[in-house]
């Protein structure tokens, strides 16, 4: 496993949405335009936590199954990820067939 930090994922934390939260709170009454914006980035931002922690619970109670792999990616398509060209079995390949 690598120690790197992600180069794609952004990692989040509860304080993340906490402090927009806060910020939410102090300027609704004075910048009702500026908390619209803050509630949409923090609406953002916890849709994406949530998806982390549905995909860490799929990692984590699914991996011991033969068909994990193919699973996470079913899912992952079900969340917009579109994967390579190739990556998919062609339409009416069977699963273990070997062409000749």
């Amino acid at each position: 496993m690598s120690d790197r930090e992600p180069e794609v994922v952004r990692r989040l934390s509860s304080y993340d949405v906490t402090r927009l939260d806060t910020a939410i709170t102090v300027i609704q009454t004075r910048d009702p335009a500026l908390a619209r914006i803050l509630k949409a980035e923090r609406d953002v931002l916890r849709d994406h936590r949530n998806q982390l922690d549905a995909f860490a619970t799929r990692m984590k109670f699914g991996s011991a199954a033969p068909w994990h792999p193919e699973g996470v990616m079913d899912w992952l398509i079900a969340q917009g990820w579109a994967p390579p060209k190739g990556l998919l079995m062609a339409e009416g390949e069977q699963e273990g067939q070997v062409d000749r």
